[in-house]
């Protein structure tokens, strides 16, 4: 027998079917899988804030039936005339002009603004 010779043939190796779409269609492998998760994720981060923002609503609604039922018992009617006086300084706390203006007094040694002559 002869020894064998180099052919002039290339070493071809075989490739899975996997590989050969993967090269040929490399979105549907990886981009198509990624666009999927952040849609996916978009979705569920959404479900899960609406989830958060009813939590809160509900319990700020029963607050105020709470308070609504507690304010109904010593409830007064309101006077537009009424409230109109007492803003106008009918009562002596309310008057602008009722205050005197005092010095507050300083620790001994601190300095009050007060420069000597």
């Amino acid at each position: 027998m002869s020894p064998r010779v180099f052919t002039n043939r290339k070493f071809k190796q075989s490739e899975s079917k996997l590989l050969l779409t993967i090269k040929r269609r490399p979105f549907i492998f990886f981009g198509l899988p990624f666009l999927m998760c952040i849609t996916g994720g978009s979705f569920g981060l959404s479900y899960l804030t609406r989830t958060k923002y009813d939590l809160h609503a509900q319990k700020s609604s029963m607050l105020e039936k709470e308070e609504e039922l507690h304010m109904k018992k010593d409830r007064r009617k309101i006077n537009l005339q009424q409230e109109y006086w007492l803003l106008q300084a009918k009562e002596p706390s309310l008057k602008a002009n009722d205050y005197e203006i005092k010095r507050v007094p300083r620790p001994p040694g601190a300095f009050d603004g007060v420069l000597e002559k």
